[in-house]
């Protein structure tokens, strides 16, 4: 009932042109005791992901593991701020090549629209926290991941 209402209230947003996506996550808490094996490097062999953290505040531990970058910064002067969003992905099989991986992610028009979408909602939340054009450098660019 209470994601219903949820719901609901992400659909009256949309209808009053606030987004045009909402992505409606709820936090997700587990407790894990007594696990040696839960380490960095374990994690990276489990999952080589190239976005990886491991953060130890006892009593509490944060692991993460994303091929997706959020967001990267350089300083000033010369700043430069980078976010790489995933949008589609191509299940990996024998015969599924970079080449043929990228002609179906290039050929879908919703995953084009997808990452159109996500990139101009990125351009406008960067501009509204830099207050600079924002250049878009790479569009639908297929990479490929270990993971």
């Amino acid at each position: 009932e209470t994601y219903k209402s949820r719901v609901s209230i992400c659909q009256e947003h949309l209808y009053a042109g606030e987004s045009y996506e909402l992505c409606l996550t709820a936090p997700t808490r587990i407790t894990l005791r007594n696990l040696p094996g839960l380490h960095p490097r374990r994690n990276h062999q489990l999952n080589p992901a190239p976005h990886a953290g491991y953060l130890l505040l006892h009593p509490t531990t944060l692991v993460a593991s994303s091929p997706e970058r959020f967001l990267s910064f350089s300083r000033p002067p010369g700043a430069t701020f980078q976010l790489r969003p995933i949008k589609g992905t191509v299940r990996k099989a024998p015969d599924i090549t970079h080449a043929v991986a990228k002609k179906e992610l290039r050929g879908s028009p919703k995953e084009v629209a997808g990452n159109l979408m996500i990139v101009d909602l990125i351009r406008h939340d960067l501009h509204a926290v830099v207050g600079q054009d924002v250049d878009v450098k790479q569009l639908c660019t297929v990479e490929e991941y270990s993971t």
